[in-house]
C-alpha cells in the first residue's frame, strides 16, 4: 500500500467509527505495517470486519487487518497453513477455518437442542453433510422452535429474537446474558 492508500483506508475506518482518531503518527505507523500488503486485500479485510457480528461494533485492530494476509511479494506462492478446530478436532486449511467453526458450533447446538426438545439423536456427520443453505435454513427453523418453547423473560429467547432481528439488544445486554 502507498501512503495515499493508507490515508484513504484510515479515512474509511473513520467513516464508520467516529471515535477513531487519525493523526500523522498513526498514518505513519499504519503505513509502515501495511506497505507490504495489497490495498485491495486490506480493504476487503475491513469490509469483512464491518460485517462481523462479533467485532463490527468496534474499530478494527491493525493485527486483525493483516492477520493471515500474504504480502505482495509472497502472493501467488502457494502456502498452506493448517489449524485444528477447537470444537471437533478436524484439521483444515486456515482459510476455511472461520466458516467451518461457525457451522461446527451450530451443529453441536442443533444436536443438543433436538435431543432436549424432541429426545431424538441426530448425527453430527448427517448435519455437516447437508448443503450449507439447507443446514442454515434448518438451523433457523430450530431457533424458531426453541424460541416458541421459552418463556418471555428467558435470556436465551431474547438472544434468539435478536438473531432474527425481532428486537434490538445492546452489546452490554448481550454480554450480561451470556456471562
Amino acid at each position: 500500500m502507498t501512503i495515499q492508500e493508507t490515508n484513504l483506508f484510515l479515512k474509511r475506518i473513520k467513516q464508520y467509527y467516529n471515535d477513531f482518531v487519525i493523526d500523522d503518527f498513526k498514518v505513519e505507523e499504519w503505513f509502515n505495517q501495511l506497505k507490504d500488503y495489497d490495498a485491495e486485500d486490506i480493504n476487503s479485510r475491513l469490509d469483512k470486519h464491518l460485517k462481523s457480528e462479533t467485532y463490527g461494533d468496534y474499530p478494527p485492530k491493525l493485527n486483525y487487518i493483516i492477520m493471515g494476509l500474504s504480502k505482495i511479494k509472497d502472493k501467488g506462492i502457494i502456502k498452506d497453513y493448517f489449524v485444528v478446530c477447537n470444537n471437533c478436532g478436524e484439521t483444515l486449511n486456515y482459510n476455511q477455518y472461520e466458516e467451518h467453526y461457525r457451522k461446527c458450533t451450530a451443529v453441536d447446538y442443533v444436536t443438543r437442542e433436538i435431543k432436549k426438545y424432541s429426545n431424538k439423536l441426530v448425527s453430527r456427520k448427517q448435519l455437516l453433510d447437508l448443503d450449507d443453505k439447507v443446514f442454515w435454513d434448518k438451523y433457523d427453523a430450530l431457533l424458531e422452535l426453541v424460541k416458541s418453547k421459552l418463556s418471555n423473560n428467558d435470556g436465551k429467547k431474547k438472544l434468539i429474537q435478536a438473531y432474527f432481528g425481532e428486537i434490538d439488544l445492546s452489546s452490554d445486554e448481550i454480554k450480561s446474558m451470556i456471562i
